[in-house]
């Protein structure tokens, strides 16, 4: 199935029509780099996405939503207040919406932050894609001196599935 996730009446139908317990939200456009063309597409795929997502949620009472935040956005308390890329700061503000849900509508929102996760299907410009596709053109990986562990993907799935109960 295919849908527009930034869609409010999309999501609200979608949800309406499963009526699920529990909703994990991953869409992301996924691109953490700080050019201007990021802007709009992080906005729409991972900003808007995550609000029609809350509403509908709290509209329709889901048990609880789990969304997963970014080694990009601020850490809340750290006194970094200035995103580092437009990715950074629709994650931010998807966690602020996720914050104010929970306040004021008492939405049971469950946030983790995974950093960088790999698996099936990751784009090249993702760091393992990225550094085998170099190596096998006999390039060296152009890599930025940030170490970050990097879950695969089904051990973040099990963390994301676990976070429903907690």
């Amino acid at each position: 199935m295919r849908l527009d996730l930034s869609s409010e009446r999309a999501v609200g139908e979608l949800l309406q029509a499963t009526r699920p317990e529990y909703v994990f939200h991953f869409a992301s456009h996924g691109v953490g780099s700080p050019e201007q063309e990021n802007v709009l597409p992080t906005f729409k795929i991972d900003l808007s996405t995550t609000v029609a997502m809350l509403e509908a949620a709290t509209r329709l009472r889901v048990r609880r939503m789990m969304l997963a935040s970014s080694l990009e956005e601020p850490i809340p308390g750290s006194g970094e207040i200035v995103p580092s890329s437009p990715y950074a700061a629709a994650k931010w503000a998807g966690g602020a919406y996720a914050r104010m849900f929970h306040r004021l509508y008492g939405t049971a929102v469950v946030m983790t932050r995974p950093y960088m996760v790999y698996g099936p299907g990751q784009r090249d410009h993702k760091l393992l894609p990225y550094v085998i596709l170099a190596l096998l053109r006999g390039e060296a990986p152009r890599l930025g001196i940030r170490p970050n562990y990097r879950p695969h993907l089904g051990n973040h799935l099990r963390g994301q599935y676990t976070t429903r109960q907690s």
